[in-house]
């Protein structure tokens, strides 16, 4: 693998490269964004890069350094991850123990932190004071979706490169090429909110298509009120319980493409790409209060059953009031 295998981040490589070349590289960098878009990634390759005997537009792939680095068992390089919920102290210990030991091989030691809001605070604060006086050679990454779970102190000492969600385009394209036909990837692309783990995830869902026709289903019924089958397909959704955050996020995002299209009618803002037709006949019938109503009881639905309120009863009132609008 290389850099020119990375998917989207033209912008933040760009930015990367010029700094190494021109020997202007920060000691510490934060990457933040949403998960699965790919910031592990690029902080991977663009170690391998600097660790590289031979990069000129990319690392080899073929020299010690890039041979070592690809079954990450370089000497200069560590890559932290959390173990079950969350990076305990021991993990930050052997960090600790690395970056204070000259480079072996190159001149910089490299340390990636996946998943760094894990860190526990007593960890974070072991970081903060390698941060305070790192090593010349010394290169810190620190990967997270969630900036604002680090202590200020850290952000303050790091350079923060914000990643934004992978377009539908460049997700699309990375599905094709990986053996999904056309009008799946155009789905899953639409679905994944811009991140590659989510694709893939929903690729290996073999329910993931099955829910979204019963929910599909589901708004026909609800919307053209058909209250004798109602509650036969409220025993269906009941033997689902497993899937109930599914259910409502497609649910969800069934409504909302039902919004847009009713305010923009604009079919390249919709999830539901494949279903136009019927969707558009759907959105005829229901006024765009009553959509945003709707979206706003499935809403109250989540919070309710993360308060461990009763599956089947928050259906059924989710249900009827959605009906009755």
């Amino acid at each position: 693998m290389s850099i020119s295998s990375v998917i989207g981040h033209k912008k933040n490589i760009k930015f990367l490269l010029k700094t190494i070349r021109k020997d202007e590289i920060s000691h510490s960098y934060i990457f933040e964004g949403s998960s699965g878009i790919g910031k592990k990634k690029v902080a991977l390759e663009i170690s391998k890069y600097i660790l590289c005997k031979n990069a000129t537009d990319d690392s080899c792939n073929i020299c010690k350094s890039c041979v070592e680095f690809n079954t990450l068992n370089h000497s200069d390089f560590m890559l932290i991850e959390a173990e079950g919920n969350s990076i305990k102290n021991e993990k930050i210990e052997e960090f600790q123990e690395f970056i204070h030991i000259k480079p072996n091989e190159n001149d910089k030691k490299i340390v990636v932190i996946d998943n760094s809001e894990l860190m526990t605070i007593s960890a974070q604060n072991r970081i903060l004071k390698i941060l305070e006086e790192p090593p010349k050679y010394a290169l810190i990454i620190l990967i997270t979706a969630r900036k604002s779970s680090l202590v200020q102190t850290i952000v303050s000492r790091c350079q923060s490169i914000n990643f934004n969600n992978l377009l539908d385009e460049e997700i699309n394209e990375f599905l094709i090429n990986n053996g999904v036909d056309f009008e799946k990837s155009r789905i899953f692309s639409k679905f994944s909110n811009g991140s590659i783990v989510l694709a893939r995830k929903l690729i290996d869902n073999d329910n993931f298509m099955n829910l979204r026709d019963k929910v599909m289903e589901l708004s026909n019924i609800l919307i053209y009120k058909k209250k004798c089958e109602l509650f036969d397909m409220l025993k269906n959704f009941e033997d689902l319980k497993n899937n109930q955050y599914e259910i409502l996020n497609l649910l969800e995002i069934w409504f909302r493409d039902l919004l847009l299209l009713s305010l923009f009618d604009d079919e390249k803002v919709l999830f539901n790409i494949d279903k136009v037709d019927i969707l558009k006949k759907q959105s005829k019938t229901i006024e765009i209060n009553k959509l945003v109503q709707c979206l706003e009881f499935i809403s109250s639905s989540r919070n309710k059953l993360e308060k461990y309120v009763n599956y089947a009863l928050v259906l059924e009132d989710l249900f009827l009031k959605i009906q009755e609008v």
